[in-house]
């Protein structure tokens, strides 16, 4: 939902029971079936979205009216979420399938690339009993293990912030996180949502591509 246009202006999270639920403007945006429902609403014919490995094996065709294609993978945190200790290689094999997805977008005459990801992580391949961070008193719900949203008392184990000095806007007044790089439940190895580099510095690489020419092959 944070890579949606206008989300740095309009989007805030809602508490839903015990849930956080993103919302642009008056929209609610729990899943990708919804967001991909916002952009084809705003832009038509002119929108078209596919998952990334349909698309590099040939198996999505882009309309000729489209000139906004979003290509979605979430191979790389399907992965370090089910099978952290073998997953790396995941990445690596991501990457070839973006560099063809890329060269693909060049032949069929689009003229620029967005390759931007939602969030960063941290892989804890040698964590030990006890590495886990007890939660500060409040009232918290619990995001990615690694983040709290809700309102409570700052602890020696946890930094407390208003929502408002971390750019969240919505239904929770603090935002609160482990002050080490454990997380708020035990056995975890592949870890984000938390306020380190690994997990907060996220990439956006912009790329400007050249019209694509046979003779050149």
């Amino acid at each position: 939902a944070s890579l949606l246009p206008k989300a740095g202006q309009s989007l805030s999270l809602k508490r839903q029971e015990d849930k956080v639920v993103p919302v642009l403007g008056d929209t609610p945006l729990v899943n990708v079936t919804q967001r991909m429902a916002l952009l084809r609403s705003r832009y038509g014919e002119r929108f078209a979205e596919s998952a990334l490995n349909d698309f590099v094996r040939g198996k999505f065709v882009v309309p000729e009216t489209v000139d906004l294609l979003v290509l979605r993978t979430n191979e790389i945190d399907d992965r370090l979420e089910h099978s952290p200790e073998t997953a790396l290689d995941v990445i690596h094999d991501a990457l070839k399938r973006l560099r063809g997805a890329v060269n693909e977008l060049r032949k069929r005459g689009f003229k620029d690339v967005v390759i931007a990801t939602d969030h960063g992580f941290f892989v804890n391949l040698g964590f030990e009993a006890g590495d886990v961070c007890l939660k500060p008193p409040g009232n918290w719900i619990n995001v990615h293990d690694r983040s709290l949203l809700g309102d409570g008392s700052i602890d020696s184990n946890n930094f407390i912030m208003p929502t408002s000095q971390v750019g969240i806007r919505g239904d929770f007044a603090q935002m609160a996180g482990p002050r080490s790089m454990s997380p708020y439940r035990s056995g975890q190895m592949y870890l984000h949502g938390g306020a380190s580099l690994q997990e907060a510095v996220v990439p956006v690489i912009e790329l400007k591509l050249e019209p694509f020419s046979s003779a050149a092959m």
